[in-house]
């Protein structure tokens, strides 16, 4: 069994992934790219945040291929959708395990997980929750036979988020904080940080957790 993960380990719930499989599995089955040019073929390959289109070359070179995807499909297909539910409220989220295919996010469903991430919890340790799932769901798959892993066609009406950018990630300094706690708690501190603009310009917000022991 050869398995591959693609994507960019420096996303943090894409490196919980990594590290939480090659630690259960071995270096030995676990093939890790960030690119999906670079992929050499196996058994099987995983798609973790992974921006780009994976194309029918690739996806050959593989007897499966898989993408995580963190909403209840068909509903939240596109970009960033535990975030974009986060920000609405919701604290209980399904991660899919689907079929790679064109459209996006439109393949069969192979399995799924509900999870919670609590509303005190910071960017990083929202990322720790996503990866464990994303690995739990991939270590799940890597022991289903072929007839489980054909998956299950979705139903229902699709919805879809757009993509995020960095000013989604700009802070009202006019409102109050607990107003905007999701949106500061969820901002990547290394690629989007928090921010707000005042008196001609911008200025960096960082949250850490603060021990008092």
């Amino acid at each position: 069994m050869k398995a591959t993960l693609l994507g960019d380990t420096s996303i943090p719930s894409v490196g919980v992934t990594v590290s939480s499989l090659t630690a259960a599995l071995g270096s030995d089955d676990i093939e890790v790219v960030s690119a999906h040019e670079t992929c050499k073929g196996g058994d099987f390959l995983f798609a973790l945040s992974y921006p780009k289109v994976i194309p029918e070359e690739t996806r050959c070179l593989y007897d499966y291929c898989f993408v995580l995807h963190g909403s209840s499909l068909p509903e939240g297909r596109g970009w960033s959708p535990i975030t974009w539910q986060m920000l609405d409220g919701e604290t209980v989220f399904t991660m899919s395990l689907i079929h790679m295919s064109e459209p996006v996010d439109s393949g069969e469903i192979v399995a799924q997980r509900k999870f919670e991430i609590k509303q005190n919890l910071l960017f990083d340790e929202v990322s720790a929750v996503i990866g464990h799932v994303q690995a739990d769901l991939i270590g799940a798959s890597l022991r289903m036979t072929p007839e489980q892993l054909m998956g299950a066609k979705q139903k229902g009406t699709p919805s879809y988020f757009g993509r995020r950018s960095p000013h989604d990630s700009e802070i009202d300094p006019h409102k109050p904080l607990s107003k905007q706690w999701d949106k500061l708690r969820l901002s990547d501190p290394t690629r989007y940080p928090s921010f707000f603009s005042l008196l001609g310009h911008k200025y960096l917000l960082k949250v850490e957790r603060y021990n008092e022991d």
